[in-house]
């Protein structure tokens, strides 16, 4: 689930809404939480106020409620059980009797010390990873302060790493997203049980999700030219040596978003629609896919990377998929397919997924991972992943 600040929740509290017998089991049965459907115990009963876990969760390991989690490093991932697909995780609210006047809707990824899974092993050859994080290569800095056992049990708690960040980042270790620029990421459909009402009219375009690393081009109205990646600057012309910010450690093979901004000559491409179309700020945003960056290559080998646009903003303003692709037809540059102008939302999420799960990628005919819908103005959009994806690509 998305916060105010557009980034990722991995723990929250939600209401059951549902539950169902799995034949066969009397321990165990289906849940309905939001949108998501997760195997939980029978002594949790619609009305339940629970703490659900998303998947790509990692749970702290020191935490000793967590530890049935062990064979699996602490990692929530979907999974085939009990003949039906389990996605995340669901506990009991008296589990956690630190969390005081517990409502639907707070989050406790922090308070609970929630990470976001990173990659596999493949793909850290490609991303920052943590040693892009500014805080750890603050840590990294002071190493001997922070594997003290004092500070270490101290870190467990939110206002105290709020504060370690305050006092031991250094500005050189961060480049600032620009604040007008929403960064890349969409709610998951089954965040939004709210869009499956009978009230809900709107039709949607259905645009293919590409499994790969969103990247952002961005040119802004002092000319200073930034290349981003789902949420870190990693490049930008203003600022001396910025370029070793994704490429400076032993993760990346090769800064794969510069890389890309130099195999489709962007930086030239946004200077061609800012004289054009006199704008002041212009944004490409997209996916690079390919060999190594995720299980799922697409059919590229010997690492070879491709980048699909799915957004453009003129002036700050995102345009509308149709002008999209228009733009990016008039560049030559690749766009993401649209499998739909006018979709109607059905009746379930279950009915979006199976959807997903009967169309074929427009990039190589093989599997896809799962939609992107948009209203058909382009400034609202949300995403369906298939579980059967995420469990054949992502575990």
């Amino acid at each position: 689930m998305l916060n105010k600040s557009n980034q990722r929740e991995l723990a929250y509290i939600v209401e059951v809404t549902n539950t169902e017998e799995l034949k066969g089991y009397n321990k165990v049965h289906y849940i309905t939480v939001l949108g998501w459907k997760c195997v939980a115990p029978t002594t949790i009963h619609t009305g339940d106020k629970v703490v659900y876990f998303e998947v790509d969760s990692v749970l702290p390991s020191d935490d000793c409620r967590f530890s049935f989690l062990s064979k699996n490093k602490f990692r929530i991932k979907p999974i085939r059980i009990c003949g039906v697909i389990s996605q995340g995780l669901v506990m009991s609210l008296e589990d956690f009797p630190e969390i005081k006047k517990a409502k639907a809707g707070d989050f406790l990824t922090d308070k609970l010390r929630v990470k976001l899974y990173d990659a596999d092993e493949t793909r850290k050859k490609y991303i920052p990873k943590d040693k892009v994080d500014a805080f750890t290569k603050a840590m990294d800095r002071h190493k001997r302060f922070f594997k003290n056992p004092i500070i270490k049990f101290l870190m467990r708690n939110s206002l105290f790493r709020r504060l370690m960040k305050k006092i031991f980042i250094h500005k050189k270790d961060k480049i600032a997203w620009p604040k007008w620029l929403p960064k890349t990421g969409a709610e998951r459909i089954q965040n939004l049980p709210c869009l499956f009402n009978d009230e809900n009219k709107d039709v949607y375009i259905i645009s293919e999700k590409v499994d790969g690393m969103s990247s952002s081009f961005i040119l802004d109205e002092k000319n200073t030219y930034m290349v981003g990646s789902h949420n870190v600057i990693v490049y930008s012309s203003k600022v001396k040596n910025s370029e070793k910010i994704a490429d400076g450690n032993n993760y990346i093979k090769t800064n794969v978003w510069l890389e890309m901004s130099d195999k489709y000559q962007i930086k030239e491409k946004l200077y061609e629609l800012k004289n054009k179309y006199k704008l002041k700020s212009v944004v490409i945003q997209g996916e690079v896919f390919g060999s190594h960056i995720q299980k799922r290559d697409y059919s590229l080998k010997h690492d070879s990377h491709k980048l699909a646009v799915f957004h453009i903003y003129f002036d700050e303003k995102i345009l509308p998929i149709k002008r999209m692709i228009e733009i990016c037809e008039e560049l030559e540059l690749l766009h993401v397919n649209i499998f739909d102008w006018n979709y109607q939302l059905p009746d379930t999420v279950e009915d979006v997924i199976s959807l997903v799960d009967s169309k074929k990628s427009a990039i190589d005919g093989g599997d896809i991972e799962g939609f992107v819908l948009y209203t058909q103005d382009g400034q609202q959009h949300f995403k369906c992943v298939s579980p059967s994806y995420l469990i054949k690509y992502h575990n």
